[in-house]
């Protein structure tokens, strides 16, 4: 359960009535039943894998509720159900190469209860993509040198208020030891892309762009 906040039970705007917007005195806490199972496996002995599946329900979650007088109310009108899963897997490849991948799937429904008159219709819990994709490279060349390249492949945000298409980003390190106590590295973010959106309505979209990122670093 969520226990309810302050902003649930005693949030008023403006402070004094008439209300625009209130808490509820009745809102009760928020709740979710979650079932997860898990399995993990070295098929080889360089080479791990790594499986979850989950389903979750929840019920009394907030909502906005619209008033015969055009104020909002702070209500439990909405469930949902959200399931989905994740694998994951590592190879060794070499002593100084090792590869990294995660897939993620994610599906979710929120309904008004029937007395419901949500005024974000439950667009407002969230806008997330139904597939993640994230691939990794490690390697470690010499005693001084290590190469990363990054991969990830995020699905368009299926909100209706505020779509967003999917992406796919290119990321690269490249690290130098240059004694025991100090190293350097350069990377680049967004390789093939000179811009994309990751959130937003058409309105308030910020772009991420290409950038490049120098550090230094200092142990004692």
């Amino acid at each position: 359960v969520r226990t309810p906040s302050r902003i649930d039970r005693d949030f008023f705007v403006p402070a004094s009535p008439p209300y625009l917007l209130a808490g509820g005195s009745g809102f009760v806490s928020e709740k979710v039943i979650a079932y997860e199972a898990g399995y993990r496996i070295y098929p080889l002995k360089s080479f791990l894998i790594d499986a979850v599946l989950y389903y979750n329900t929840y019920d009394d979650i907030r909502s906005v509720e619209l008033q015969p007088d055009s104020s909002f109310l702070l209500q439990n009108g909405l469930e949902a159900t959200t399931y989905g899963g994740r694998v994951a897997g590592t190879a060794q490849i070499m002593d100084w190469w090792k590869l990294k991948f995660v897939y993620i799937h994610f599906q979710k429904t929120i309904a008004l209860k029937p007395w419901s008159n949500d005024a974000n219709k439950g667009f407002g819990e969230g806008n997330d993509p139904r597939h993640r994709l994230f691939f990794q490279s490690t390697m470690d060349i010499g005693e001084n040198w290590d190469v990363d390249f990054w991969v990830r492949y995020i699905d368009a945000l299926p909100n209706t208020n505020a779509p967003v298409p999917a992406y796919t980003g290119v990321d690269a390190r490249v690290g130098r030891k240059i004694t025991d106590n100090i190293r350097a590295s350069i990377m680049l973010q967004n390789i093939f892309t000179p811009w994309h959106t990751e959130f937003g309505s058409p309105s308030t979209r910020y772009q991420i762009g290409r950038e490049i990122y120098a550090k230094i670093s200092f142990s004692l």
